[in-house]
């Protein structure tokens, strides 16, 4: 079985056609070989297009979404040690909203104010259509971690 250790902490600089976006919401992936992959929005990122993501925050989301979903996820045991991240774009945004209609009123796995924030990341998404959205991705301490980052389309 895999026994892969997180980073202490992801530096993601979110682009938008080479140009740091603020505002900007990240999802990290963790894929595992077995059951569900998991996937967690984090953000905003501040002014430079900054976020930094904890192990410890990541372990929180896991451990969440585990505890709530017991038949579908197994946990950081089965984790395959890469990191997916991309910038959310508009369609990543609309599944985090269908998530959160189903669960929004789940306690620990959405912020309360959930709605409001994906209504002004929208907003910030609708100034870059059409561009590129990519990420740089620093990581802290001992990790063997694989990062990959995923672009994608804004709108």
């Amino acid at each position: 079985m895999p026994n892969h250790k997180l980073p202490e902490k992801l530096r993601v600089r979110a682009i938008s056609d080479s140009t740091p976006l603020s505002g900007a919401w990240i999802l990290l992936t963790l894929p595992v070989i077995l059951k569900n992959d998991f996937q967690m929005p984090f953000g905003p990122t501040d002014e430079t297009g900054v976020l930094e993501i904890s192990a410890a925050e990541i372990e929180r989301e896991v451990s969440a979404t585990k505890n709530f979903f017991l038949m579908d996820y197994t946990g950081l045991v089965h984790w395959t040690g890469e990191i997916r991240i991309s910038v959310m774009n508009r369609e990543a945004v609309e599944l985090l909203m269908d998530a959160y209609q189903t669960f929004g009123r789940t306690p620990k796995l959405f912020p309360v104010d959930l709605p409001d924030q994906m209504d002004t990341y929208q907003r910030r998404l609708r100034e870059v259509e059409g561009q590129i959205l990519t990420a740089e991705v620093e990581q802290e301490g001992e990790s063997a971690a694989t990062i990959t980052v995923e672009p994608v389309q804004a709108w």
